[in-house]
């Protein structure tokens, strides 16, 4: 897309008006009022609770609509990073002394211990 569109309603109106839609339609299609969707256009409020269904009624990934072009970085390209990241920590693990491996060691879980209510007496 655009790299001009900076803002998250930036970025809603270019996708509605490629999708040919008026503002009114997609607020009824994602059930919020007009005055609530020309808000989400002027940046005036944030559109996180109906994200999922403007990012399907756009055809847009829910990163692009709040992050623009910067959030099109697939995962596959910080997968080489996040490898090197955890085969350091594991040499680092494998590398501990054995009373720091046992600190590591996950506990056994075990049940808290309830006091039960004293029961009242009976009046005879």
């Amino acid at each position: 897309m655009n790299e001009s569109l900076q803002t998250v309603g930036q970025r809603l109106v270019a996708a509605r008006k490629e999708m040919g839609m008026k503002q009114i339609e997609v607020a009824e299609l994602i059930h919020v009022s007009e005055r609530t969707m020309h808000a989400y256009e002027s940046d005036e409020v944030v559109p996180f609770r109906k994200l999922k269904e403007l990012s399907e009624l756009l055809r847009r990934p829910m990163s692009w609509i709040l992050h623009g072009d910067k959030a099109e970085q697939t995962p596959g390209d910080i997968g080489p990073q996040l490898n090197e990241i955890l085969g350091v920590l594991r040499e680092i693990r494998d590398n501990l002394k054995p009373e720091a491996k046992a600190a590591t060691k996950p506990r056994p879980r075990t049940r808290a211990k309830t006091k039960t209510a004293a029961r009242p007496r009976k009046r005879s």
